[in-house]
């Protein structure tokens, strides 16, 4: 019995040697991902976070831009073979469609890398400045989007306790919701371009 015991827990210290050994040979490299694993965590949750709102704005933007072409079509054509065009399809259209089609599709655009950029000078650029470059760049265009976005809100907050609507034929349409577009979309917006600044930006020096 004493043998038996003295075999298996020199089976199971020649056990403990081998996973200590394999722990030793994985490397700083191993090390270093894993730390950068934990450390970028919360950075992954935002990213999906920040994913799936991007995704749903620019969804309802593309709804919106389909029904607005719908009506569109819906009242030129009761206006031409009817001769009754549909009452409020221009306030409709300009108050509510085409503010809700352009300004939810910002933070979609801006995370799919789909707005306009010319990098003509920042290529010749070396490496870290194009980090700190892009990284000041995001900071300052995030503080003026706040800033917009601040002073859109209030006056959308404004115009929300006056109850703004314009009068139609045979009805008053409410048009102030949509005045919370703005600050809504650039406060996204600003947050996308920010994380994206940074995500790059870790990116590289990961690889």
């Amino acid at each position: 019995m004493t043998a038996t015991r003295n075999s298996v827990s020199g089976q199971n210290d020649n056990v403990e040697d081998k996973d200590a050994a394999q722990r030793n040979d994985r490397g700083p490299r191993d090390r270093i991902g894993a730390t950068r694993n934990r450390e970028y965590g919360p950075m992954k949750a935002l990213d999906r976070i920040l994913s799936g709102i991007s995704t749903v704005t620019g969804v309802i933007a593309g709804i919106c831009l389909m029904l607005m072409l719908a009506l569109i079509m819906a009242d030129v054509s009761a206006k031409y073979l009817f001769h009754m065009p549909i009452t409020g399809t221009l306030e409709i259209v300009s108050y509510y469609f085409m503010p809700i089609a352009v300004y939810l599709a910002l933070p979609y655009v801006e995370r799919s890398g789909e707005h306009i950029s010319v990098p003509l000078v920042t290529d010749l650029l070396p490496v870290l400045v194009r980090h700190i470059l892009s990284i000041l760049v995001a900071l300052f265009s995030a503080a003026y989007l706040l800033v917009v976005a601040w002073a859109c809100g209030e006056k959308a907050a404004a115009l929300m306790r006056t109850g703004e609507e314009v009068g139609l034929i045979y009805f008053d349409l409410i048009i102030w919701p949509p005045r919370w577009l703005v600050p809504i979309a650039f406060v996204l917006m600003a947050i996308q371009i920010v994380h994206g600044a940074f995500k790059k930006d870790s990116e590289a020096h990961a690889q």
